[in-house]
């Protein structure tokens, strides 16, 4: 459509409306006429209000007339614009964004109108027309396109907004992923069969040039450059590197980061590094992550999106603000590493610049493009990976090992955050910056050469730095250790004092011949029980690492020097320590003789009962062994380690709080992988064992060690069923999850159990049948709680009642604080998004039972946030939600009811009437259709 020339105005508000609607033709593809009604009647507006340089003589009119005239125009011209400028194939991808958008415009021309006292009744009589035939005319043209022949369809397809072409793969992937959406909706009816029937059309005749077959998998991370909007230029830039560039874009409403390749950087090293870091970053979810929100590969500038982080990043950061807390930030880090480790991730490129800051001032970890997952890890990977011709600057906070060549492991993360310390100390100086030579910068860092202490570091941090940039990789700690560390250098900075690091109290150390092991974190007596601080885990072994990565558990031992085998008899002995007269041998204290008797595997020493100082030993060593990927499948590949340790929990006897803490947290670190998973779960005792641990006479920390097992194993369908299957399990959980003194970390492992369980059968049945559990779930939505738990929970209700919603619904109402409970997360004064959209959920789930109806009425405050919701008139989650609760409750007399008394809401429905999206239309008309004659 070409919008014809507006006539001269005159006056300063005429200018304006000139200013905004240019004499310029204006090709519109879709919404013409709803486009021309909005240009005829902003004329109208000019003509009532703009007679030469003020307003008619007209003493209705406001006074302050002019004022909304420009927020009525700019609406209507961006709305115009923003439509010309639109691909084809955009547009018939986002039909319902245009709707949505048209009637933003609309809204706005009609506020300037209301607002100043003009009649509106007309202009939405051309409203509603318009909106008929440009509904009519698009199922014309959908039908023309429909019929063409596939060059020529394509052909019109292919076009982007700038004139090229989108890439064949890259379009058949938006036009699939819409057409999978849309089967997921609602009723046929509440869609247009024109717009569905086209949309089938395109994606068969796409997947056909495109030879991917119908079911074609696409990741759920997946999406495409016409769902991002971002500037081709670099006017909204962040940042530029080498491969390409980070600019500012939209995604779903709201601001993202969108780092894209350039067409130069598509080469075969380049995209490979690039879906590298797509399948790490994808995988990941923590508070110190940055957020990962999709990637497109297929498109000509391959792209990801994240958060966007506009306080930039850490070394920015700390230059613009040089009184930031940097133990905060570093702690954050600390945090962040932690879980990677425990993914069995290595960062491989650590530094302050790939640190973002986030909007609450946090740190987040992020470029996962060197990243590698540990069980994948080759030297020859690590060589190609991280050769200083690839990586340019980042040589400089290399580890020693890896300049050699001999590849990254954790502890290269290590002294890779030492540097990232000494940076955040230094206000963003480089390490051994006047130092160009790659050959003498790494001679001097293999020689042990190390930055100068910064000034303003205190002793406790740069004890840190020392012991994480050792030369040895096996002399340096772990995160889980550095974390802890800082966080205690945290809470001395609160009380505004400053400690070094204290040395190891020997007392502290237990010794089994050739490796040492840590046990401060164990229990000496009930009183000074450590064990509440879970994690505290971190043992150094003074024997050799370097271990052939195939050889079993019991070899691994043997090559650490813990046990030596004879090779002619096959006898084992203890090999023995200098100090061994001031600790006494575990082989002495079980009557067998070094160099003479066999020595029995770790699974014998479970089953028998020795000294706890051996004992102690052995668990701290399979603890500390199962932290990493390596060291879980070495204790796998020991078929009767796991049984043993499941043996050992369900003893009869009294068995010590410390070793019940170790071996709960050796299930839960190998739940944390698949085949850890596998394991558990193939043990017909495994549950049973775990139950043992939910004991009310557990610590918290044992329990913390049980319920994360738990929630790992209800993560895959074996563990799931088996989960399922016992009653007194989940009956258990519900008990300990209803004591109101539990700790947030253990509510929220087994809300994420309940959860998980919730998804499918047989777990929502066990959990309806189980009344404990049931009334401990809805016993969280109580006010007080934490906001990730509350939304757990309302997760876990709104599962309960989707599938089978009589049986569901009639389990959930038996408890009189359900409804109580749904009320306070809705009407609460200032609830989250998530909890509010979640709420709206399970009510909407919920009144799939008509035995829920009078429940819910009568609950007027309920009733009355269900109103406010849906008189935002917008089509998001809540309202969407709202909307569809309502068109289940009048479904019932008592629902009905209540509609015909609740005037309020008819304005909102019929907003929805003409401007929902096609269910959305559906569920209103109908909701409608109950007050006809009050209407």
């Amino acid at each position: 459509m070409t919008l014809p020339m507006p006539p001269e105005l005159e006056g300063p508000s005429g200018a304006f409306i000139c200013s905004h609607f240019s004499s310029e033709p204006i090709l519109v593809p879709f919404g013409q006429e709803r486009c021309r009604v909005l240009f005829q009647h902003h004329h109208s507006l000019q003509g009532q209000v703009c007679l030469k340089d003020g307003p008619r003589d007209n003493p209705s009119l406001s006074p302050a007339l002019p004022s909304s005239i420009p927020v009525s125009c700019r609406a209507g011209k961006t709305c115009v614009a923003w439509l010309a400028q639109r691909s084809l194939a955009w547009l018939i991808l986002h039909l319902d964004t245009i709707n949505n958008t048209l009637a933003a415009a609309e809204r706005a021309l009609l506020d300037a109108y209301a607002e100043n006292n003009l009649d509106t009744h007309s202009l939405q009589t051309d409203f509603k027309k318009a909106r008929r035939q440009d509904r009519d005319r698009l199922k014309t043209r959908l039908r023309l396109l429909a019929n063409k022949d596939a060059s020529t369809l394509t052909a019109n397809l292919l076009k982007t907004d700038d004139g090229n072409s989108y890439p064949i793969k890259e379009l058949t992937t938006a036009f699939t992923m819409r057409v999978r959406a849309l089967e997921l909706m609602a009723t046929e009816a509440g869609r247009s069969s024109e717009v569905k029937s086209f949309l089938h059309t395109a994606a068969m005749m796409l997947q056909r040039l495109s030879k991917r077959p119908p079911d074609y998998e696409i990741p759920l991370w997946c999406i495409t450059s016409l769902d991002v909007t971002f500037d081709a230029d670099d006017g909204r830039l962040i940042g530029r590197g080498a491969f390409g560039r980070v600019v500012e874009g939209e995604w779903m409403g709201m601001l993202v980061a969108v780092k894209e390749l350039s067409h130069k950087s598509n080469s075969a090293w380049v995209m490979d590094t690039f879906r590298h870091e797509v399948q790490i970053w994808s995988r990941l979810s923590h508070p110190n992550i940055l957020p990962f929100y999709g990637a497109c590969l297929e498109s000509s500038k391959p792209f990801i999106i994240s958060k966007l982080c506009k306080a930039g990043n850490a070394l920015r950061y700390i230059q613009r603000c040089p009184n930031a807390s940097r133990i905060n930030l570093l702690h954050d880090i600390s945090v962040g590493m932690v879980y990677l480790h425990d993914q069995g991730i290595i960062h491989a490129d650590l530094k302050a610049s790939n640190i973002l800051i986030g909007d609450a001032g946090e740190a987040l970890i992020a470029d996962f493009g060197l990243s590698q997952v540990q069980d994948q890890v080759s030297s020859s990977v690590h060589v190609t990976r991280t050769s200083a011709d690839k990586v340019g600057g980042t040589f400089r906070w290399m580890a020693p090992e890896v300049l050699l060549g001999k590849g990254i492991n954790k502890p290269a993360d290590l002294y890779s955050f030492a540097l990232t310390v000494w940076e955040f100390y230094t206000n963003g100086e480089v390490p051994f910056g006047s130092v160009t030579d790659l050959k003498v910068f790494s001679a001097r860092v293999r020689d042990g050469e190390r930055p100068e202490r910064p000034a303003s570091i205190d002793d406790e941090v740069w004890g840190v730095v020392q012991k994480c940039w050792r030369s040895e990789p096996c002399e340096r700690p772990d995160f889980v250790e550095v974390e802890k560390t800082l966080a205690e250098s945290m809470r001395h900075n609160d009380k505004g004092g400053t400690h070094g690091i204290s040395n190891i109290d020997p007392a502290s150390q237990c010794v089994v011949h050739g490796l040492t092991v840590d046990v401060s974190h164990l229990p000496r007596s009930e009183e000074t029980s450590p064990l509440s601080i879970p994690k505290a885990r971190r043992a150094s072994i003074s024997a050799t690492t370097e271990t052939d990565g195939k050889t079993s558990f019991l070899k691994g031992l043997v090559n650490r020097k813990i046990l030596t085998f004879s090779k002619s008899s096959k006898v084992s002995c203890m090999s023995p320590k200098p100090d061994a007269e001031q600790h006494p041998s575990p082989s002495d204290e079980l009557g067998f003789s070094p160099g003479s008797c066999k020595i029995p595997s770790l699974a014998r020493l479970l089953a028998e009962s020795p000294n706890s100082h051996t004992m102690d030993a052995a668990l701290s060593f399979l603890y500390n062994h199962s932290l990493s990927a390596e060291g879980v499948s070495e204790i796998l590949d020991e078929p009767d380690l796991v049984p043993a340790v499941l043996n050992r929990l369900l003893r009869d006897d009294d068995l010590p709080e410390n070793e019940r803490y170790l071996m709960s947290g050796i299930l839960a670190n190998l739940a944390c992988h698949a085949n850890g998973r596998n394991s558990i779960a193939s043990q017909a005792k495994s549950i049973s064992a775990l139950r043992a641990s939910l004991a009310p006479v557990s610590s918290t920390s044992v329990l913390e060690n049980a319920t994360r097992c738990l929630y790992n194993l209800s993560t895959d369908n074996r563990g799931h069923r088996l989960i399922a299957a016992s009653d007194e399990t989940i009956a258990a959980l519900g008990r300990r999850l209803y004591e109101s003194s539990m700790p947030a970390n253990i509510i929220k492992n087994m809300l994420g159990c309940f959860t998980n369980l919730s998804h499918k059968e047989p777990g929502r049945s066990a959990i309806l049948s189980a009344f404990e559990a049931l009334e401990a779930v809805i016993y969280t939505l109580r006010p007080g709680m934490e906001d990730i738990t509350r939304e757990q929970a309302l997760m876990c209700v709104g599962n309960l009642s989707v599938h089978v919603p009589e049986k569901g619904v009639a389990a959930l109402l038996v408890h009189p604080k359900l409804i109580s409970g749904l009320s306070a997360c809705l009407c609460e004064k200032s609830p989250t998004p998530a909890i509010r959209a979640q709420a709206l959920r399970c009510l909407r789930n919920l009144a799939k039972s008509a035995a829920s109806h009078a429940p819910i009425c009568s609950r007027s405050e309920i009733m009355s946030a269900v109103c406010d919701v849906l008189a935002v008139r917008a089509s998001s989650n809540h309202q969407k939600y709202a909307l569809h609760f309502l068109h289940r409750i009048v479904s019932s007399e008592v629902g009905k009811a209540w509609l015909r008394s609740e005037k309020r809401v008819f304005g909102s429905l019929r907003w929805f009437v003409d401007n929902g999206f096609m269910e959305e239309q559906v569920w209103a008309k109908d909701c409608l259709k109950e007050v006809q004659d009050l209407l």
